[in-house]
Parts: C-alpha cells; structure tokens; sequence
C-alpha cells in the first residue's frame, strides 16, 4: 500500500471520528441542560409545595371575599409568605436562571388567583 492512501486514509478515519465526538459533546451538553432543567423545575416544585406554603394558599384563596381592612394579622402574614414565594420566583426567571415555560404553564392559574 502506497503511504499517500494510507495518510489519506488515516486522515477520513480521524475527521470521522472528530465529526462523532463533536457530535457525542452536543449532545451531552443540550442532555446537561435538560437535567439542569429538570433540577430547577424540582427545586421550584418543592419550594412552592411546602406545606406551610400550600396551606398558606389555602388560606389566601378563602379570604377573597373579604376585605383587606378586616384582615387579621395571621392572614396578613400568610398573604406576604406566598407572595414572597411567587416573587423569588419571578425574580429567579428575571434573571433567567429558570426558564418562565417551566413555570407559567404550572403556576398561572394560582398565581393570578393569590
């Protein structure tokens, strides 16, 4: 065999082969970013479900039809816990550290209701 066809050779082999690992590294880096993902939509998950948290919920979504003067302290206080929740929210997809599609479709409905 002629060295010139096996240094062509040799140099399709090793471009396949870069073409693959370039390949395999896209991948990896967007299932990274999918997992990253997940991990956020978790953690969001988590932060919004805390029982105090939900059963603050609970409580804001029955004082709807009363008035904010006849608010008693407790109920005050359980208004600021789950507005406080939803702002570091908002804060966190401001600052693009979540994606809003992770959390807006989820969360629209009880966020507008509180």
């Amino acid at each position: 065999m002629d060295w010139t066809a096996f240094g062509a050779i040799s140099t399709a082999v090793s471009a396949v082969i870069m073409l693959v690992a370039g390949i395999l590294g896209v991948w990896q880096l967007i299932e990274m970013k999918r997992a990253s993902q997940i991990s956020a939509f978790v953690s969001i998950d988590e932060f919004l479900q805390e029982e105090r948290v939900r059963e603050a919920r609970r409580i804001l979504l029955s004082l709807k039809s009363k008035n904010f003067e006849e608010w008693t302290p407790e109920e005050v206080h359980v208004a600021e816990l789950v507005c406080s929740r939803f702002d570091i929210v908002g804060i966190m997809i401001d600052n693009r550290l979540i994606k809003e599609k992770l959390v807006v479709p989820e969360w629209r409905r009880s966020i507008i209701v509180s």
